[in-house]
Protein backbone atom coordinates (compact mmCIF):
# COMPACT_ATOMS: atom_id res chain seq x y z
CA UNK A 1 0.00 0.00 0.00
CA UNK A 2 1.36 3.80 -0.99
CA UNK A 3 1.75 5.85 1.78
CA UNK A 4 -1.11 8.17 2.48
CA UNK A 5 -3.51 5.79 0.75
CA UNK A 6 -5.27 6.05 4.24
CA UNK A 7 -4.77 1.91 4.72
CA UNK A 8 -3.89 2.20 8.34
CA UNK A 9 -6.50 0.08 10.20
CA UNK A 10 -7.62 2.30 13.78
CA UNK A 11 -10.30 1.84 15.58
CA UNK A 12 -13.15 4.41 14.33
CA UNK A 13 -14.11 7.89 16.81
CA UNK A 14 -17.46 6.40 16.67
CA UNK A 15 -19.18 3.39 18.44
CA UNK A 16 -22.14 0.92 16.68
CA UNK A 17 -25.39 1.36 17.77
CA UNK A 18 -24.78 -1.34 20.59
CA UNK A 19 -21.97 1.09 22.46
CA UNK A 20 -18.89 -0.43 20.72
CA UNK A 21 -16.02 0.67 18.79
CA UNK A 22 -14.90 -1.27 15.68
CA UNK A 23 -11.58 -0.80 13.33
CA UNK A 24 -11.45 0.33 9.81
CA UNK A 25 -9.07 1.68 7.28
CA UNK A 26 -7.82 5.78 8.09
CA UNK A 27 -9.96 6.33 4.50
CA UNK A 28 -13.11 4.54 5.38
CA UNK A 29 -13.14 6.14 9.26
CA UNK A 30 -11.95 9.63 7.40
CA UNK A 31 -14.99 8.77 4.90
CA UNK A 32 -17.61 7.89 7.67
CA UNK A 33 -16.32 11.27 9.21
CA UNK A 34 -16.77 13.37 6.09
CA UNK A 35 -20.22 11.80 5.54
CA UNK A 36 -21.41 12.60 8.87
CA UNK A 37 -20.68 16.14 7.93
CA UNK A 38 -22.32 16.37 4.41
CA UNK A 39 -25.39 15.47 6.79
CA UNK A 40 -24.83 17.60 9.24
CA UNK A 41 -25.27 20.17 6.52
CA UNK A 42 -28.29 18.49 4.60
CA UNK A 43 -30.01 18.75 7.64
CA UNK A 44 -29.70 22.64 7.86
CA UNK A 45 -30.53 23.24 4.52
CA UNK A 46 -33.56 20.97 5.12
CA UNK A 47 -34.59 22.26 8.62
CA UNK A 48 -34.17 19.03 10.23
CA UNK A 49 -32.10 16.60 12.57
CA UNK A 50 -30.41 13.48 10.72
CA UNK A 51 -27.90 11.07 12.73
CA UNK A 52 -26.32 8.56 11.23
CA UNK A 53 -26.05 5.31 13.28
CA UNK A 54 -23.87 2.68 12.59
CA UNK A 55 -25.60 -1.00 12.98
CA UNK A 56 -22.65 -2.91 12.35
CA UNK A 57 -19.00 -2.08 11.69
CA UNK A 58 -15.99 -3.05 10.16
CA UNK A 59 -13.86 -5.95 11.06
CA UNK A 60 -16.56 -8.16 12.58
CA UNK A 61 -16.77 -11.42 12.07
CA UNK A 62 -19.87 -14.15 13.12
CA UNK A 63 -22.62 -12.71 11.86
CA UNK A 64 -24.44 -15.47 9.74
CA UNK A 65 -26.52 -13.39 7.50
CA UNK A 66 -23.25 -10.77 6.51
CA UNK A 67 -22.26 -13.68 4.54
CA UNK A 68 -18.57 -12.34 5.36
CA UNK A 69 -19.14 -9.09 4.08
CA UNK A 70 -18.45 -6.93 7.06
CA UNK A 71 -14.93 -9.58 8.05
CA UNK A 72 -12.74 -6.33 7.25
CA UNK A 73 -12.62 -2.82 5.43
CA UNK A 74 -15.26 -0.41 3.74
CA UNK A 75 -18.19 -2.92 5.02
CA UNK A 76 -21.29 -0.97 7.45
CA UNK A 77 -24.47 -1.64 8.08
CA UNK A 78 -26.32 1.95 8.98
CA UNK A 79 -29.15 3.35 9.36
CA UNK A 80 -29.94 7.63 9.24
CA UNK A 81 -32.60 8.62 12.14
CA UNK A 82 -34.81 11.33 10.68
CA UNK A 83 -34.83 10.19 6.91
CA UNK A 84 -36.89 7.26 4.98
CA UNK A 85 -35.13 4.48 4.03
CA UNK A 86 -35.03 4.85 0.46
CA UNK A 87 -33.99 8.92 1.21
CA UNK A 88 -31.14 7.59 3.40
CA UNK A 89 -29.57 5.38 0.15
CA UNK A 90 -29.78 7.94 -1.86
CA UNK A 91 -28.28 10.19 0.36
CA UNK A 92 -25.65 7.66 1.09
CA UNK A 93 -25.06 6.91 -2.90
CA UNK A 94 -23.98 11.03 -3.19
CA UNK A 95 -21.62 10.72 -1.04
CA UNK A 96 -19.15 7.84 -2.25
CA UNK A 97 -21.28 4.80 -0.75
CA UNK A 98 -22.83 1.62 -3.13
CA UNK A 99 -25.74 1.68 -0.58
CA UNK A 100 -28.37 -0.91 -0.72
CA UNK A 101 -31.32 -0.79 1.45
CA UNK A 102 -31.96 -4.10 2.72
CA UNK A 103 -35.06 -5.56 3.96
CA UNK A 104 -36.54 -8.07 6.02
CA UNK A 105 -38.12 -9.74 2.69
CA UNK A 106 -34.56 -10.06 1.42
CA UNK A 107 -33.59 -11.95 3.49
CA UNK A 108 -33.19 -13.21 7.50
CA UNK A 109 -32.85 -9.18 8.92
CA UNK A 110 -34.31 -6.27 9.59
CA UNK A 111 -34.43 -2.82 7.79
CA UNK A 112 -31.10 -1.44 7.32
CA UNK A 113 -28.57 -0.03 4.62
CA UNK A 114 -25.53 -1.90 3.70
CA UNK A 115 -23.02 0.06 2.67
CA UNK A 116 -19.76 0.16 0.98
CA UNK A 117 -16.93 2.54 0.72
CA UNK A 118 -16.40 2.83 -3.20
CA UNK A 119 -12.45 2.65 -3.73
CA UNK A 120 -10.82 5.69 -5.55
CA UNK A 121 -9.71 3.02 -8.51
CA UNK A 122 -12.54 0.07 -8.89
CA UNK A 123 -11.67 -2.93 -7.19
CA UNK A 124 -8.28 -1.20 -5.58
CA UNK A 125 -9.34 -1.06 -1.83
CA UNK A 126 -6.81 0.33 0.65
CA UNK A 127 -6.85 -3.09 2.89
CA UNK A 128 -8.63 -6.33 2.39
CA UNK A 129 -12.16 -6.49 2.26
CA UNK A 130 -14.87 -9.08 3.11
CA UNK A 131 -14.97 -12.00 -0.06
CA UNK A 132 -18.05 -10.51 -1.29
CA UNK A 133 -17.52 -7.18 -1.31
CA UNK A 134 -15.61 -6.73 -5.04
CA UNK A 135 -19.04 -8.64 -6.35
CA UNK A 136 -21.56 -6.22 -5.06
CA UNK A 137 -19.31 -2.85 -5.61
CA UNK A 138 -19.21 -4.41 -9.44
CA UNK A 139 -23.10 -4.90 -9.25
CA UNK A 140 -23.36 -1.17 -7.61
CA UNK A 141 -21.78 -0.24 -10.80
CA UNK A 142 -23.60 -2.73 -13.65
CA UNK A 143 -26.04 -1.10 -16.07
CA UNK A 144 -28.58 -1.68 -15.17
CA UNK A 145 -27.01 -2.02 -11.71
CA UNK A 146 -27.69 -5.07 -9.56
CA UNK A 147 -28.99 -5.31 -6.47
CA UNK A 148 -25.92 -6.73 -4.72
CA UNK A 149 -27.29 -9.84 -3.61
CA UNK A 150 -26.72 -13.69 -4.40
CA UNK A 151 -29.97 -13.52 -6.90
CA UNK A 152 -28.15 -11.05 -8.86
CA UNK A 153 -31.63 -8.70 -8.85
CA UNK A 154 -31.93 -5.60 -11.06
CA UNK A 155 -32.24 -2.58 -8.67
CA UNK A 156 -33.83 -0.03 -10.50
CA UNK A 157 -33.72 2.84 -7.25
CA UNK A 158 -31.55 5.93 -7.97
CA UNK A 159 -27.99 5.87 -8.62
CA UNK A 160 -25.80 8.97 -9.37
CA UNK A 161 -25.27 9.48 -13.06
CA UNK A 162 -21.88 8.98 -12.83
CA UNK A 163 -20.50 6.94 -9.89
CA UNK A 164 -17.07 7.73 -10.09
CA UNK A 165 -17.83 11.49 -9.64
CA UNK A 166 -19.07 10.52 -6.01
CA UNK A 167 -15.44 8.93 -5.01
CA UNK A 168 -14.32 9.95 -1.46
CA UNK A 169 -11.29 12.04 -1.91
CA UNK A 170 -9.64 10.88 0.91
CA UNK A 171 -6.62 12.87 0.14
CA UNK A 172 -8.21 15.94 -0.48
CA UNK A 173 -10.12 15.79 2.95
CA UNK A 174 -6.77 14.70 4.45
CA UNK A 175 -5.29 18.25 3.23
CA UNK A 176 -8.79 20.11 4.13
CA UNK A 177 -7.86 19.45 7.78
CA UNK A 178 -4.77 20.53 7.68
CA UNK A 179 -5.27 23.90 5.98
CA UNK A 180 -8.22 24.62 8.19
CA UNK A 181 -5.67 23.68 11.38
CA UNK A 182 -3.21 26.13 9.34
CA UNK A 183 -5.42 28.87 9.12
CA UNK A 184 -7.03 29.22 12.53
CA UNK A 185 -2.84 28.76 13.79
CA UNK A 186 -2.76 32.03 11.17
CA UNK A 187 -5.65 33.89 12.69
CA UNK A 188 -4.38 33.35 16.10
CA UNK A 189 -1.20 34.76 14.76
CA UNK A 190 -2.87 37.90 13.11
CA UNK A 191 -4.37 38.88 16.44
CA UNK A 192 -1.60 38.66 18.07
CA UNK A 193 0.36 40.72 15.80
CA UNK A 194 -2.30 43.19 15.58
CA UNK A 195 -2.80 43.57 19.28
CA UNK A 196 1.23 44.25 19.13
CA UNK A 197 1.07 46.51 16.35
CA UNK A 198 3.18 44.76 13.68
CA UNK A 199 1.59 46.16 10.71
CA UNK A 200 3.85 44.84 8.21
CA UNK A 201 4.38 41.29 9.95
CA UNK A 202 0.47 41.15 9.80
CA UNK A 203 0.11 41.94 6.13
CA UNK A 204 2.23 39.06 5.85
CA UNK A 205 -0.15 36.90 7.37
CA UNK A 206 -3.56 38.27 6.11
CA UNK A 207 -1.49 37.20 2.62
CA UNK A 208 -0.59 33.69 3.63
CA UNK A 209 -4.35 33.99 5.34
CA UNK A 210 -5.94 34.86 1.83
CA UNK A 211 -3.91 32.03 -0.11
CA UNK A 212 -5.10 29.34 2.80
CA UNK A 213 -8.66 30.15 1.95
CA UNK A 214 -8.38 29.59 -1.30
CA UNK A 215 -6.62 26.55 -1.16
CA UNK A 216 -9.21 25.46 1.09
CA UNK A 217 -12.26 26.26 -0.94
CA UNK A 218 -10.50 24.38 -3.86
CA UNK A 219 -10.46 21.52 -1.59
CA UNK A 220 -14.14 21.74 -0.70
CA UNK A 221 -14.86 22.15 -4.00
CA UNK A 222 -13.18 18.77 -4.84
CA UNK A 223 -15.02 16.78 -2.26
CA UNK A 224 -18.25 18.75 -3.32
CA UNK A 225 -17.91 17.07 -6.93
Amino acid sequence: MAAGDGSKVIWHNQPNVYGRYFKCSKRTSAHLDWTKKELAKKAKKDGKSYRLVIIQGCYNTGVEASAGTHDYDACLDVRIDGMTWAAAQRFLRSCGWAAFWRKPSQGPWGDHIHMISLPAFMLKFVQRVGVWVPGQVQDYYKKPPEDGLSGGGIDRTWHPKNIRDTIFQYKAYVELLSQQERRQALAGRLKALVKGNYQKRADNVRSLLRSTKRRIDELQDRLKR
